[in-house]
């Protein structure tokens, strides 16, 4: 079936289709994920929550043909988000860890 049809459907409130639409976009999707992140449990962890944030929010897709397009774009700034928090506990770790050679 057309991916835009799907999309339309999925709009209407239609859970099937959307699974079916996340279903056709799911390999495509990790490996967006996995070009940003470096562990598959945070892969995982961007795809569920982009998946979750799309079922939410399918109502602002203005362009049923650019479905693909926007649910990248929500994974790609899950992805961010959890690389920033990353970096703030390396950084935090390392922090500490340079605290206790100076001190200790």
């Amino acid at each position: 079936m057309d991916p835009e049809i799907l999309v339309k459907r999925a709009q209407l409130g239609d859970k099937e289709v959307f699974v079916e639409l996340i279903k056709s976009l799911e390999s495509s999707l990790y490996k967006v994920s996995k070009a940003i992140l470096l562990s598959d449990s945070e892969c995982l962890d961007a795809v569920q929550e982009t998946i979750l944030i799309a079922y939410k929010n399918i109502q602002q897709v203005r362009e049923p043909k650019y479905f693909k397009t926007w649910i990248t774009r929500i994974l790609i700034n899950e992805c961010n988000k959890l690389r920033k928090t990353q970096t703030k506990i390396v950084m935090m770790d390392r922090y500490l860890e340079l605290k206790g050679t100076i001190v200790g």
